[in-house]
């Protein structure tokens, strides 16, 4: 749905990538989060409906999704309660995601013979 807008994005400014929200990336970034929450490198705004999705935000393994759809087997499937949101907590989770450090590249040597 949003990989035209990123294309388009793109034109103007290349470094620009997209995520797909996939249910591994969705686990990445929730774990990712939390380590950064742990590790005390975030620093969270007072903000009541941040910390109440923050808190709210469930997870499950298995076979089926909450609202009866299939999933990836052994993934983490995130919910919120009804008439709950998560929209602050996504943008928050992809923010760390998006600010993680990236290792270097990797060089590969070829060693002529």
């Amino acid at each position: 749905m949003g990989e035209s807008l990123v294309e388009e994005i793109k034109d103007f400014a290349p470094q620009i990538d997209g995520v797909s929200f996939t249910a591994r990336v969705k686990q990445d970034m929730m774990v990712l989060l939390q380590t950064r929450m742990k590790q005390k490198r975030l620093i969270l705004p007072f903000d009541r409906s941040l910390l109440s999705q923050i808190n709210e935000q469930q997870y499950r393994f298995g076979k089926v999704k909450p609202d009866g759809s299939p999933e990836e087997k052994g993934v983490m499937t995130f919910y919120h309660p009804q008439r709950a949101h998560d929209d602050q907590l996504w943008a928050l989770a992809l923010a760390v995601y998006a600010a993680k450090e990236r290792g270097p590249k990797p060089v590969v040597y070829v060693i002529p013979k």
